[in-house]
């Protein structure tokens, strides 16, 4: 890679934060392959994170390299029922079939599935910077992760650049968290986060839900899914009140 254009597009991430691969072609005046060539070489080099159609900038979080990536407070969120979303990661790892296209959301619970993954030839579509790099470890899987505004509270990208990476991708599956499960709905903390996960499910053949009995029977700020139009919510083995209600709405695993 020429140094010029290696300062210019580290120049331009600097700024902006997230670039895209069409402008840098144009600015440049090479070709899409060669910008990409250049996206990929950087993204080796730990200096930018390649996402659906350029790059984004490393956003600066407390140990980001890959070993000690999970900070302090995300750890603890893990280990709260810790048993139970393990099974229910597992259970999500086990749907996965060779070849197919997944959307997976942030979640302590949906960072399980990666850990039991065993299909091949796995195209992970994900927003969540922890998630990514889960994946994006283990072989045989593509990890795509799509950029945005950085919310730096659950490690993810959300806002309309976010909407707009992923409003024209068809997933086979879509393994989606939820911060609530009442009656016949699903909540989540925030619009944005909400309408992302509407657009992903609706987007989806097989629709997933991933939440431990402990979300069940609460509600949260935003509606963004009736459980009728789900394929199933994967939970852990508890009882809890109204299951059969539930169970009559939607399949449960």
């Amino acid at each position: 890679m020429k140094k010029e254009r290696r300062d210019y597009i580290l120049s331009q991430l600097e700024k902006n934060s997230l670039i895209k691969v069409s402008d840098l072609q144009k600015e440049l005046g090479v070709t899409e392959m060669t910008i990409r060539r250049d996206l990929t070489q950087l993204e080796e080099e730990g200096l930018l994170i390649r996402v659906l159609g350029g790059a984004q900038k490393i956003p600066s979080v407390p140990s980001l390299n890959q070993s000690t990536l999970l900070s302090l407070e995300h750890e603890e969120r893990r280990k709260l029922n810790r048993e139970k979303k393990e099974m229910i990661g597992k259970k999500a790892a086990e749907l996965i079939k060779d070849n197919e296209v997944i959307f997976v959301s942030a979640g302590s619970t949906n960072e399980f599935i990666a850990q039991y993954l065993t299909a091949k030839n796995v195209k992970v579509i994900t927003n969540c910077l922890y998630i990514f790099f889960l994946f994006n470890n283990l072989p045989n899987t593509e990890t795509i992760l799509i950029g945005g505004k950085y919310n730096s509270f659950i490690h993810s990208f959300l806002g309309t650049m976010t909407f707009e990476g992923i409003k024209n991708i068809n997933f086979t599956k879509a393994f989606v968290g939820t911060n609530a499960v009442s009656n016949n709905k699903l909540y989540a903390s925030n619009e944005e986060e909400g309408l992302l996960h509407k657009t992903i499910l609706d987007n989806s053949i097989e629709k997933y839900i991933l939440c431990d009995t402990t979300k069940f029977n609460t509600a949260a700020f935003f509606n963004f899914y009736d459980c009728n139009q789900l394929t199933a919510i994967i939970t852990d083995d508890d009882t809890f009140e109204n299951i059969n209600e539930y169970q009559e709405l939607c399949h449960l695993m």
